[in-house]
């Protein structure tokens, strides 16, 4: 997808990746996290809204770059929100 910048310019935008749903505006990964939280979702939840099912369904290593990042945002996005560290997705992944 192109657009064009002030000079005239094309400019190439980002698009999201196969499988992710936008149904609203894009909001960070942080964003989700917190919604996700704050509804009491577990982080392999969260890990579907943020990366679609299909690519949660074949990225289940718990070790894996998903999983990492999934586990760091929930992380951040509870410290951000002031949650402990329990709650709904403690221990799951």
């Amino acid at each position: 997808m192109t657009g064009a910048a002030p000079g005239g310019k094309p400019v190439k935008r980002l698009s999201p990746g196969a499988g992710a749903v936008t149904t609203g505006p894009v909001r960070s990964d942080t964003a989700v996290a917190q919604a996700g939280i704050r509804s009491g979702k577990s982080r392999r939840e969260i890990a579907v809204d943020l990366y679609g099912a299909d690519r949660v369904a074949a990225d289940r290593h718990p070790g894996s770059w998903m999983w990492t990042k999934v586990r760091r945002l929930v992380r951040h996005a509870r410290a951000a929100s002031g949650a402990g560290s329990g709650g709904a997705d403690a221990g799951t992944s």
